[in-house]
């Protein structure tokens, strides 16, 4: 309560770390009861259990020289009744941690919305500009700018095609940006899209292919999946082939199997396998190709490809002529690898 006085003792088993609570800091703490079952109760025997509280979140929720705008919005946050604090005001306040808070505060607000989406729908006009400012905000982890224009791109909120429109301009924002208008209804103009698609940097070649949407040109996807020197670009191409063509265009792609990124093999391996039965044929013809590792990427590819997947792969456990094919096979069945003598 207001007024009141506490001690805070501390207790460190290890020499190597930093003092957390030292004397005449600032600190800012939430406190838990003491646990019925914890050793502290016979620290403090001649204590009742309202007398002796914890640290809570393991002795984590705590801030350092906390500033007043976190201060001060914590405070009326946390003061609001229960419906109203679940209701517009409380997503208002949320929205101003946000903007303003400490960055692990602003950061666990963000989540709270993340985690509860009918949350940002809470908002009105003044909060999702409240939501916005933070997006625009260069005094704000980019993560965290990041994933609020995300937020607010999923939701429509007001101001967030303006935002994102102004923020392709940031070196640091516009890849998300250019995602943001993506996921908007009017999408990205055709001729941005060209111009992201041949950017010099590969994160924005990738959110050309992510945003290109159905009119990507089918021969650019190709071209990019098969040629791009960036391995994230070829993924993203290939993905988007397979999500647009289906089993259709497995053929484009299936030479990624033998790409000489990892990434690139596994996450197309994994992406084909999961269009199911048509991809278990293409799949097994590389398996019994001539490059042994992709025969391991289709192997994966096959793990996913459900029921006639899993057949193929007992038929290649037991059978294929490369020993580490075999043992590959028998651990994505699930099984231990056998030894040959």
């Amino acid at each position: 309560r207001l007024g009141d006085t506490l001690t805070v003792a501390w207790e460190e088993l290890s020499t190597g770390r930093p003092v957390r609570f030292d004397d005449g800091e600032r600190v800012l703490l939430v406190l838990d009861a003491l646990p019925t079952q914890s050793l502290w109760r016979k620290r403090f025997a001649d204590r009742t259990a309202d007398d002796v509280f914890v640290v809570a979140a393991g002795g984590d929720a705590f801030l350092r020289s906390p500033d007043g705008a976190t201060l001060d919005a914590l405070e009326h946050y946390l003061a609001m009744d229960p419906p109203a604090r679940d209701a517009g005001p409380g997503a208002e306040r949320l929205a101003e941690l946000v903007r303003g808070g400490y960055p692990s505060v602003a950061a666990e607000a963000l989540a709270l919305f993340e985690a509860e989406p009918t949350r940002v729908d809470l908002l009105d006009d003044d909060g999702a500009a409240t939501l916005l400012d933070a997006v625009r905000s260069a005094r704000r982890e980019p993560a965290l700018r990041s994933a609020a224009l995300r937020l607010a791109a999923t939701h429509r909120l007001p101001g967030t095609r303006e935002t994102a429109l102004a923020l392709t301009a940031d070196a640091t924002m516009r890849a998300e940006a250019y995602r943001a208008l993506g996921a908007l209804p009017d999408g990205v103009p055709a001729d941005r899209v060209e111009i992201l698609l041949g950017d010099a940097t590969p994160e924005l070649r990738v959110v050309g292919v992510e945003v290109a949407g159905q009119r990507a040109d089918r021969e650019r996807l190709v071209q990019l999946a098969q040629h791009d020197p960036a391995a994230p670009v070829r993924l993203a191409a290939g993905r988007a082939l397979l999500a647009r063509h289906g089993a259709g265009a497995i053929a484009d792609v299936i030479g990624l199997l033998d790409d000489a990124d990892a990434s690139v093999r596994g996450g197309i391996a994994e992406t084909i396998g999961a269009l199911g039965a048509p991809a278990v044929e293409p799949l097994r013809a590389v398996v019994d190709g001539t490059s042994e590792r992709a025969a391991l990427a289709a192997v994966i590819g096959l793990a996913r490809a459900g029921r006639e997947g899993g057949v193929a792969l007992l038929a290649i456990a037991e059978h294929h002529d490369n020993e580490k094919v075999r043992g590959f096979a028998r651990l994505a069945l699930g099984k231990a690898p056998v030894r040959d003598d």
